[in-house]
């Protein structure tokens, strides 16, 4: 896997807290985005928990629900990242 661009710890190894919820809301105001909240810890017993909230854009939105479902799928995995700068 190619990592450049990631965080690393001081041993070189990508830097990555564990998903501990996510939701999702459609925005009311009939522009087609999406609320998202990303609930994650650094913590290995997961006592510490901290989250992310998003606005993504109706198209952002399907790109990246896209791309995760592409590059989840074990028989097209490949090692360089696929990402996309908004």
């Amino acid at each position: 896997m190619q990592t450049k661009d990631w965080s690393k710890d001081g041993r070189g190894n990508v830097r990555a807290s564990d998903i501990i919820d996510w939701k999702a809301q459609a925005v009311t105001d009939g522009s087609g985005d999406v609320l998202l909240r990303l609930e994650f810890s650094v913590d290995p017993h997961r006592t510490d928990v901290s989250s992310l909230q998003f606005r993504l854009t109706e198209q952002q939105a399907r790109h990246i629900g896209a791309t995760l479902n592409l590059i989840s799928t074990p028989s097209v995995q490949s090692p360089d990242p696929l990402f996309r700068k908004a």
